[in-house]
């Protein structure tokens, strides 16, 4: 989770982090905050905004995109191995009919809240560097094919890289950024994540398979 908030957009993490399955359908993450007050999910996203590299890379420049071109990328780099082929695009012999799909579609987050293309162009080409167990696997390409087909998925129509839209920058306060350890600690977030000055929890055993934050619609408390 280090930099986090450089790599996804803190509105959409703080909505994340409060119901992740609606934000992230199919996500592995349970439903941990989902009762927890909005002001202590706050203070989550001001800690996580805390965890910061020492040294960060400046932004590199952008300078062109094309979203056409990563259209044709998305549809034949293997992308639609596991995600939906998206309406418009139709491959030279024909669009497979719906029933002849085998497999359930991976879906996305809400891109646009999300990223920028920056942001998700570096995520397309090597999801394992902030994913090392994720399910998305790296496609070997160029950067600017990464650029471009990030602009594809965002809906970018313009050729410009340096006057599309960046993530807002987000300054963790302090104060709340040592409450949000306090919250993450309490909710046992390193069983699953690891957190600088956080003890990594134990698994706890489950006593039965239904019920509490596995649950589409947790029951309160």
């Amino acid at each position: 989770l280090t930099a986090v908030t450089a790599r996804a957009n803190a509105d959409w993490l703080r909505a994340f982090i409060a119901d992740p399955a609606r934000h992230r359908s199919g996500t592995a993450m349970p439903h941990v905050l989902a009762n927890q007050e909005a002001a202590d999910v706050e203070a989550v996203v001001h800690y996580l905004g805390a965890l910061t590299p020492k040294k960060t890379a400046p932004p590199k420049k952008i300078s062109h995109l094309n979203a056409e071109l990563g259209k044709a990328l998305y549809h034949t780099k293997g992308c639609v191995a596991c995600h939906a082929p998206r309406a418009d695009y139709a491959p030279p012999e024909g669009r497979p009919a719906a029933g002849e799909f085998s497999y359930g579609a991976a879906a996305f987050p809400a891109l646009a809240d999300k990223y920028d293309v920056a942001t998700l162009a570096a995520f397309v080409r090597d999801p394992l560097a902030t994913r090392p167990d994720g399910r998305m696997p790296r496609i070997e390409m160029e950067e600017q094919d990464a650029r471009d087909i990030a602009a594809y998925l965002l809906g970018i129509a313009g050729s410009d890289g340096e006057a599309v839209p960046r993530l807002p920058a987000f300054a963790p306060d302090a104060a709340l950024a040592k409450r949000g350890r306090e919250v993450v600690t309490a909710a046992r977030c390193a069983a699953c994540h690891t957190l600088p000055s956080v003890p990594a929890t134990q698994p706890i055993v489950l006593g039965r398979t239904t019920g509490g934050c596995v649950d589409e619609t947790p029951a309160p408390g």
